[in-house]
């Protein structure tokens, strides 16, 4: 059976992992384009982020989310494709809560991604980066899950 190599097959089957296990509502996430979960938005619709609650024990926080390839390649004489690629998801907390909730939510996600192998996609070993700091606001650290998939032809 062959697969479709599109941005939108990766994205469905991400997004339905990640929506399955994603428990913690009070963090939105930013989906590309789009609004597939709920993202506050302005009066025009547009994405507004979380306004910081000064809240240690709840503070707030949201995910963003992107994915690339990282290569395209022929796997066989039969016409047979190797598609890899990565996840990349942004995790943002409110500047003034310490790293623990941070890495509380990059042990979640990386939880979500073990072993969530879906419709011919194989995730490989979460690589979480050092944080930085974006704007004044928010406290970030991203988490890059590569991925693979073969399809057949």
């Amino acid at each position: 059976m062959s697969q479709a190599t599109t941005y939108a097959f990766e994205r469905e089957h991400v997004g339905n992992v990640l929506t399955a296990g994603w428990a913690d509502t009070d963090a939105p996430i930013n989906w590309p384009n789009d609004e597939l979960a709920g993202f506050p938005t302005d009066a025009d619709g547009n994405h507004t982020l979380p306004t910081p609650t000064g809240d240690r024990t709840n503070p707030a926080r949201w995910l963003s989310l992107e994915f690339d390839y990282r290569a395209v390649t022929r796997a066989s004489f039969d016409g047979d494709v190797q598609i890899d690629g990565v996840v990349m998801i942004g995790v943002h907390v409110e500047i003034g809560v310490g790293d623990g909730k941070l890495r509380e939510m990059v042990d979640d996600l990386v939880a979500i991604f073990e072993g969530a192998d879906t419709e011919g996609l194989q995730f490989l070993e979460p690589q979480p980066e050092l944080p930085e700091y974006i704007g004044d606001d928010w406290y970030t650290r991203q988490l890059s899950i590569p991925f693979v998939r073969f399809q057949n032809d």
